[in-house]
């Protein structure tokens, strides 16, 4: 993509956004209730530990930038372990905790901000003069100027071009139509949703109708926002409603408050996704795993855990489908010439 400029990507988003709409249209969501629910467990076991690991850096105040993969990240602290800050992790354990009980009191208690506001006072006064690294240091100023826009274009005619057009297409869609779907089904079972469950074509069509419109704005092509998600269900959140609050909010909040901001201690946002990642973890759905018969299952949860962090999302989730498939497909194949294997097969857990 470096070789070409932003309207090519805004071009590709547009395309994938109009593909996307309509999947959600001819119902291709569908394919979602198909995964086995030992991979959405351990998939959510892995995204918990990616979260987690991110921040690693941030609750520790390391200012260096940490690599991108889990292992880089985990190098990254061992390397700069001379560089942490004892006052970063005091702020990040008091938001962490601040957080986890005030929430406990009242879910409409709004835990995080009052922890962020703590922090933020503690870093601007008694601590000022102790190197702690705040937003503005980590990501610059905050942007004001939301009144742009990139009209999509195309940059010459050519074989390669729409090729590389074709490749971007179909990164995106894929990205987005795979994450987005399970992250909105980690998220019905993180809010134990007992009402309508989610519709995945409508999330389809919502995310197509995103990847037209925010690309036009200066923004980048979107999916589900895992780690967004988790913390808006961990901190309160009762319906979809609260996700069209956040919006509003944040907006306004980068509009009028984007100064004040920027002086938040990242060992203070660190501390409010530590406590959003362990609490992602459900033992109750781990032991209902580690309950079921079928030794497939159990691996298959344990294998995504590590791949998701250790490789990428897709990765993990992919190659676990692809072995959950091919595994059930030898099982069915062998049924009836082992009564062992029969046994096994029949005790597998139903896809859900």
């Amino acid at each position: 993509m470096a070789k070409y400029n932003h309207s090519f990507l805004v071009l590709a988003s547009v395309i994938a956004g109009g593909i996307l709409m309509l999947m959600g249209l001819f119902r291709v969501g569908r394919l979602a209730a198909k995964v086995p629910h030992s991979v959405i467990v351990g998939f959510t076991i892995g995204i918990a530990i990616v979260i987690g690991s991110s921040q690693l850096g941030e609750a520790m105040g390391i200012k260096a930038k940490m690599g991108y993969s889990f292992l880089a990240k985990l190098a990254g602290v061992a390397a700069h372990a001379s560089e942490i800050s004892v006052y970063a992790v005091i702020i990040a354990l008091l938001t962490f905790l601040i957080t986890k009980y005030l929430l406990k009191v009242s879910p409409f208690i709004p835990a995080p901000l009052i922890a962020l506001g703590v922090g933020t006072a503690l870093s601007a006064t008694v601590w000022a003069d102790k190197g702690l690294v705040l937003v503005k240091d980590r990501y610059g100023q905050i942007p004001t100027n939301y009144f742009t826009s990139t009209p999509p274009s195309l940059p010459g005619f050519s074989l390669s071009v729409i090729g590389d057009l074709a490749y971007y297409v179909v990164a995106i869609i894929f990205v987005a139509a795979v994450e987005s779907v399970l992250c909105s089904r980690m998220a019905d079972r993180l809010a134990e949703n007992k009402g309508q469950p989610f519709n995945p074509n409508k999330e389809l069509w919502g995310q197509g109708l995103v990847n037209i419109i925010i690309p036009l704005f200066n923004g980048f092509p979107h999916t589900g926002a895992l780690a967004r998600t988790a913390t808006n269900i961990k901190v309160g959140a009762l319906s979809p409603l609260a996700g069209i609050f956040k919006c509003v909010l944040k907006l306004l909040l980068a509009l009028f408050m984007a100064r004040y901001l920027e002086m938040v201690p990242m060992a203070c946002i660190a501390g409010i996704l530590l406590y959003v990642a362990q609490a992602m973890v459900k033992p109750a759905e781990v032991r209902e795993v580690l309950g079921m018969k079928s030794r497939l299952d159990l691996g298959i949860m344990i294998y995504t855990a590590i791949m998701v962090p250790i490789t990428d999302f897709l990765t993990g989730v992919l190659t676990a489908l692809v072995i959950y498939a091919a595994v059930s497909f030898y099982l069915r194949r062998r049924k009836g010439s082992d009564p062992n294997i029969s046994r096994e097969r029949d005790q597998m857990s139903p896809v859900t």
